[in-house]
C-alpha cells in the first residue's frame, strides 16, 4: 500500500492546511483580478476557508453512473470538505486530500 494514499493524521493535517491555503490564495488572486468591477463582488468580505476537515467518506454529488470518473471519490480516498467564502459566493467544497495532477 502506498503510504501517500492514506497519510497519517498528523501529516493529513499538514496537507490539509497547505491545500486550503493554496485554495484561498487562488481565489484571493481571482478576486483581485478577474472579479474586479463585477456587481456581485462585496468588498467588505475576504476569501476564507471555514471548517475544512479530512473525510474518508465517499462523495458523489451526482449519481456515479452520470459523473465523469474523476469527479467521483473512491471509497476510503482521503479528501477534505469545508466551506469556501469569497466576496462573491459561498460554496461547499470537496477535494482529494492528495493532488493527482501536477501543480503549475
Amino acid at each position: 500500500m502506498n503510504p501517500l494514499s492514506h497519510p497519517s493524521p498528523a501529516s493529513a493535517g499538514a496537507v490539509l492546511r497547505a491545500r486550503t491555503a493554496a485554495l484561498v490564495a487562488l481565489f484571493d488572486e481571482v478576486g483581485k483580478t478577474r472579479m474586479q468591477g463585477v456587481p456581485i463582488l462585496n468588498p467588505a468580505l475576504k476569501v476564507e476557508e471555514v471548517g475544512f476537515e479530512v473525510s474518508n467518506q465517499p462523495v458523489a454529488l451526482i449519481p456515479p453512473a452520470q459523473a465523469a470518473p474523476e469527479l467521483v471519490a473512491k471509497h476510503g480516498e482521503p479528501g477534505a470538505v469545508g466551506i469556501l467564502v469569497t466576496p462573491w459566493f459561498m460554496n461547499l467544497v470537496w477535494f482529494p486530500l492528495l493532488r493527482t495532477d501536477e501543480p503549475d
